[in-house]
């Protein structure tokens, strides 16, 4: 792509479009072989958010919430509710590769056009496009699986210390009133 917009900006449109056409072939083998790449990924970033409160102040702000939403103040209301978040975030950012095909195809005829401004103008926002997903994971549920896996490996290990049966059993009443 980026030798199609070099030989636009040096007004060879025929390589341009000779460029374009290899580049679309490419393209489409690519995601033919491994369709997953329609969304390549090219970074992950890792969001931390971790709330600490007792349980009285989260059912305050849950009833604050409500109201806000009940009186329309939805901006109000999710501002609120993202402070509530205790949860690990994925955000992936992807190159969408299986919309280029398409795109360059409707670039070429602008190019025949002589629209090369506009041509230009579409490529680079073609390259220039993300796809961002995002994935959050509850921090509780991480939590407490982790306590169940450390109490399990506990619990089947022969010959436990007083120490280890102590906590096995703080565990379990941890489970228990949780």
């Amino acid at each position: 792509m980026k030798n199609a917009l070099k030989a636009l900006d040096e007004k060879r449109n025929r390589d341009a479009l000779a460029a374009l056409a290899t580049a679309t072939g490419k393209l489409e083998l690519i995601l033919a072989r491994s369709p997953k790449l329609a969304l390549a990924p090219v970074r992950t970033d890792v969001l931390t958010h971790d709330l600490l409160a007792k349980s009285d102040t989260v059912k305050a702000a849950i009833k604050d919430v409500r109201e806000l939403l009940r009186d329309g103040e939805v901006q109000k209301a999710r501002q609120l509710m993202q402070s509530l978040a205790s949860e690990v975030e994925f955000r992936t950012f992807s190159i969408p590769l299986e919309t280029y095909p398409a795109a360059i195809k409707a670039v070429t005829p602008l190019i025949d056009a002589g629209k090369v401004e506009e041509a230009k103008t579409e490529l680079r926002t073609m390259l220039n496009t993300l796809v961002v997903t995002s994935e959050a994971v509850p921090l509780p549920k991480l939590r407490a699986e982790e306590q169940i896996k450390a109490a399990q490996a506990l619990a089947e290990k022969a010959n436990r210390s007083k120490e280890e049966n102590d906590k096995l059993a703080q565990s379990i009443a941890a489970r228990a009133t949780s």
